[in-house]
C-alpha cells in the first residue's frame, strides 16, 4: 500500500444502472421480488491507503467480497431485491440468507458486499471509522439500501447499522462512525462489512427509461475514513479498470463486421470490440478479449497515483540519417516526416494506451517509442551456447549474424536482446536498461553492432509503474504466413516454432518455445490486427496499407517501423520477426535490424481508475 502524505486522497466509484429492462423473479433475503432493472457494478476491489503519523501507520482498505454462486452470473449487475419487511427492519437472519445464496439467484445479483479493514501499528485508545454512501441525483434515490455488520466474508454475526442510503447520508459530507470511537490494538485489524442493495418496489426501476416510469434508480458511490492519533486516511470506492472497460463495451449498442467468415461485435460509441477469441465457433454473445479499436479511441492512461509530467525529451532529437531536427526539416523531401516525428517525441506526458482486457487484466502499450534510436530485436551476441557447444558462436556464424527469433529463455539461451533490455535481472550490453531507467550500450544492428550512451532515464519504468505491472504468460507461437488477424491470433497460441532445418540462416540450436512468462513484452501481431476498425478494413494484414485500414488503426506507427514480439516461421530462415510498417502493413524484418520499440505490459487485476476520461488531455489515472 502506498504511503499517503496527503490526507485528502480522493477516489470514486460509480455503480451505474443499465438502461434496459428485464422481467424475472429473484429471491435474495427470503421472499420474492419482481424487478425490471439491473445495476452495473464496475468495482471489484478497493486499494488501501496508509498514513504515517510520527512513525506509526494507520491503514484502511475496502475490498469487494468475491461471491461464488452456484449459477454463473449473467453479469455483476444488481437487481432490486427484498431483504425484509423494509430496509430499516433487516435482521442478521435475513443478511445471512442473502450471503448463503452468494447474493445471487438464477444468475442475477442482488447485493454487493464490501469488506472494510482498519489497522494501526500503535495501540490507540480511540479511533473513528467513518463510512459515507451517496446516491447520485436521480428521480428515485429512496430505494438504495445498506446494512453494516460484523462477521466473516460468508456470514453476519451482528447488524450495526441499516436503512436507506439517501436518508442516512443526505449529502456527500454526512458520515456514520461504524467503529463508534473504540480503540485499535497494535497489529490487530478490525473488520466491518457494508452490504448495498436496491430495495424492490414491484415497479419498473430502470435508469433513464422515462417513457416507462419516473422511478429512476441512478448510481451510488462511497468512501471510508479512518481517524486516529490526530490524522486521518481515506479510501474511496474505485472503478476496477478491467471491469470498467468491459462494462463500457457490454452496455454500449453494438454493430457487426465480418472478416474472414468471423462476425465481430463492435461498440463504436466507446471504441471497443470483442475479438471472439478469433473463432467463429465462439458464441457471438460470449465475451472474448475486449479491445480498443479505430483511429483514436479514448484509451490513454497514466500509471501512478498522481498525473504529473516526468517525460520531456530534449529538443536535439537525432532523427534517422540526420544530425538534428533542423537538418531533417530543411530537407524538403522529409519535412512532414520530421515534423510528425518531433511532435510524437517531445510530448511532456509519459502516457500508455490500453490494448484491451484479457482474462480480467488490462494490457497496455506505451504511447511513444522508448527511444529515438532504433533497437535490434536480437543480434547474435547472446550466444550463451546456442544449445550446441560445437557451433562457432562468433557473430557472423550464428544465423549469419542476424539474430535468433526466440523471445524468452530456452535451455541455456537467455532470451532475445530486446527481452533482456526491457526486463529486470540482466547485465551487460542491453541488460535491463529500460527496467532500471539507466543508460548504456544497446544493440542496434546485425553482427553485434552497438550504440553506446543510449539513455532510458526519461522513458524507462518508474517505481509506480513497476508496482502495477503483473507477471503474465505471453503467447509467442510462430506463424509461417501473412494473413487475416484471426489466423495470426490462433498461430500465436499454437505450437509452431522453428521450421527450417539447414542453411547458414538457420544454424542456431535454440529450441523455440510458444509461451513466455515475464513482465515486459511487446504487442503481438494480432494485437495490431485487432486495433483496426474491421468495419472499414476487410483485408489480410499485409494489405493494411489500404484506405480504411491504415487510417483506422491507433497502433499504426507514424513514421518508422516498429517491432512485435511474434516470430515468423520460414523454411529457410530462423531470424525473422513480424513488424509494423509506417504505411500500416504488417511485414517481417530480420531480428538484427533496428526498429522502434513500444513496450507492452499486463497490469495487476486490482488496478483501479482514480480519475480521467481516457482522452489524451485527460487520461485515465490508474492506481494499485
Amino acid at each position: 500500500m502506498a504511503e499517503e502524505n496527503n490526507n485528502k486522497e480522493k477516489k470514486k466509484l460509480l455503480l451505474v444502472i443499465a438502461i434496459f429492462a428485464v422481467i424475472f423473479v429473484v429471491v435474495v433475503g427470503g421472499s420474492y421480488a419482481y424487478f425490471s432493472a439491473r445495476a452495473t457494478n464496475s468495482g471489484s476491489q478497493i486499494t488501501g491507503r496508509t498514513l504515517d503519523i510520527g512513525g506509526n501507520t494507520l491503514s484502511i482498505t475496502a475490498q469487494r467480497v468475491t461471491m461464488n454462486p452456484t449459477t454463473t452470473p449473467v453479469s455483476d449487475n444488481l437487481v432490486p431485491a427484498v431483504f425484509g419487511a423494509s430496509p430499516t427492519e433487516v435482521t442478521t437472519t435475513e443478511v445471512n440468507r442473502a450471503l448463503t445464496k452468494q447474493c445471487s439467484l438464477g444468475g442475477y445479483t442482488g447485493c454487493h458486499v464490501w469488506k472494510i479493514t482498519a489497522s494501526s501499528t500503535q495501540t490507540v485508545a480511540s479511533a473513528n471509522i467513518r463510512l459515507n454512501l451517496n446516491v447520485a441525483t436521480v428521480t428515485d434515490k429512496q430505494e438504495w439500501s445498506y446494512v453494516v455488520y460484523t462477521g466473516t466474508d460468508s456470514s453476519a454475526t451482528t447488524v450495526l447499522h441499516k436503512g436507506l442510503i439517501n436518508t442516512t447520508f443526505p449529502n456527500t459530507n454526512t458520515t456514520i462512525d461504524i467503529h463508534n470511537g473504540a480503540g485499535l490494538t497494535a497489529g490487530t485489524p478490525v473488520v466491518y462489512y457494508a452490504m448495498v442493495y436496491l430495495n424492490n418496489t414491484n415497479s419498473v426501476q430502470n435508469d433513464g427509461v422515462t417513457d416507462l416510469t419516473t422511478d429512476e434508480t441512478g448510481t451510488y458511490n462511497g468512501s471510508v475514513i479512518l481517524e486516529a492519533m490526530g490524522g486521518e486516511v481515506k479510501v474511496n470506492f474505485l472503478d476496477i479498470a478491467a471491469d470498467y472497460i468491459t462494462n463500457l463495451y457490454t452496455n454500449a449498442e453494438k454493430s457487426t463486421a465480418t472478416v474472414n467468415n468471423i462476425t465481430y461485435n463492435l461498440a463504436s460509441s466507446v471504441g471497443l470490440m470483442d475479438d471472439r477469441l478469433a473463432s467463429s465457433s465462439t458464441p457471438a454473445n460470449t465475451v472474448g478479449n475486449i479491445r480498443y479499436y479505430g483511429a483514436n479511441p479514448n484509451n490513454y492512461v497514466w500509471l501512478g497515483d498522481t498525473y504529473t509530467s516526468d517525460y520531456t525529451i530534449p529538443g536535439n532529437i537525432t532523427l534517422e540519417g540526420y544530425a538534428d531536427q533542423e537538418a531533417c526539416i530543411n530537407d524538403g523531401n522529409n519535412e512532414a516526416y520530421c515534423t510528425e516525428d518531433i511532435v510524437r517525441h517531445t510530448g511532456d506526458k509519459k502516457l500508455w494506451r490500453v490494448i484491451g482486457v484479457f482474462d480480467g487484466r488490462v494490457k497496455v502499450v506505451t504511447a511513444d517509442s522508448i527511444s529515438t534510436q532504433g533497437l535490434s530485436w536480437d543480434t547474435s551476441a547472446n550466444t550463451v551456447a546456442m544449445g550446441d557447444v560445437s557451433l562457432d558462436t562468433s557473430s557472423s556464424s550464428v544465423n549469419r549474424g542476424y539474430g535468433v527469433n526466440q523471445w524468452g529463455p530456452s535451455g541455456s539461451y537467455e532470451g532475445s536482446d530486446l527481452m533482456r533490455l526491457l526486463n529486470e535481472g540482466y547485465t551487460g550490453t542491453n541488460g535491463s536498461l529500460y527496467w532500471n531507467k539507466t543508460a548504456g550500450t544497446v544493440y542496434t544492428g546485425p553482427e553485434n553492432a552497438t550504440t553506446a550512451g543510449v539513455s532510458f532515464a526519461n522513458t524507462g519504468l518508474s517505481s509506480s509503474e513497476k508496482s502495477l505491472i503483473d507477471t503474465a504468460t505471453w503467447y509467442t507461437g510462430a506463424y509461417d504466413n501473412l494473413s487475416y488477424v484471426d489466423a495470426h491470433y490462433t498461430a500465436e497460441r499454437g505450437n509452431m516454432g522453428k521450421i527450417c532445418t539447414s542453411g547458414n540462416q538457420c544454424n542456431d540450436k535454440v529450441v523455440r518455445t510458444n509461451t513466455w512468462t515475464g513482465k515486459v513484452g511487446l504487442i503481438s501481431a494480432s494485437d495490431y490486427g485487432y486495433a483496426v476498425n474491421l468495419a472499414q478494413c476487410n483485408q489480410t494484414m499485409n494489405n493494411y496499407w489500404e484506405d480504411g485500414c491504415w487510417n483506422n488503426n491507433w497502433l499504426k506507427p507514424s513514421t518508422w517501423y516498429s517491432w512485435t514480439m511474434s516470430p515468423r516461421a520460414r523454411s529457410d530462415d530462423a531470424r525473422r520477426v513480424f513488424n509494423v510498417l509506417a504505411d500500416g502493413d504488417l511485414d517481417v524484418d530480420v531480428a538484427g535490424y533496428a526498429d522502434w520499440v513500444w513496450p507492452a505490459v499486463f497490469l495487476k487485476s486490482g488496478v483501479a481508475i482514480s480519475g480521467g476520461n481516457g482522452s489524451q488531455s485527460n487520461p485515465f489515472v490508474l492506481v494499485g
